[in-house]
């Protein structure tokens, strides 16, 4: 099965306060999948969706916080993984008493399966 790699999409999701991750996370992926159009399968001749996969990368301050099946499952289509990684942000938002800001970032990788 040889893959072709199509499209890279970066997306930013934010918890303002409830300091929830996977909320952060889902948000970074929908933010993502937003930005990008996927006009150019139809030029490819691509219109079986399943030979799509997508590979997504979420950076967050707490990786073990963040519930990888709710994040998968705003995805509709094709086959797809998901690694969860440190990064992104947790500020103090500033309220009483002190509350966090979590920001996740997400990098989407679309590829066809050539086959």
């Amino acid at each position: 099965m040889a893959l072709k790699r199509c499209l890279l999409e970066l997306g930013i999701g934010m918890d303002l306060e409830g300091e929830d991750y996977t909320k952060a996370a889902r948000r970074a992926v929908d933010d993502a999948i937003h930005h990008g159009s996927m006009l150019f399968l139809r030029a490819l001749g691509i219109s079986d969706l399943g030979k799509l996969h997508i590979d997504i990368t979420i950076a967050v301050p707490k990786p073990q916080e963040v519930v990888a099946s709710d994040v998968l499952s705003i995805l509709p289509v094709g086959h797809t993984s998901l690694k969860i990684v440190r990064g992104g942000l947790r500020v103090a938002n500033g309220s009483r008493p002190v509350n966090y800001a979590v920001v996740a970032n997400a990098a989407i990788l679309v590829s066809v399966n050539e086959a």
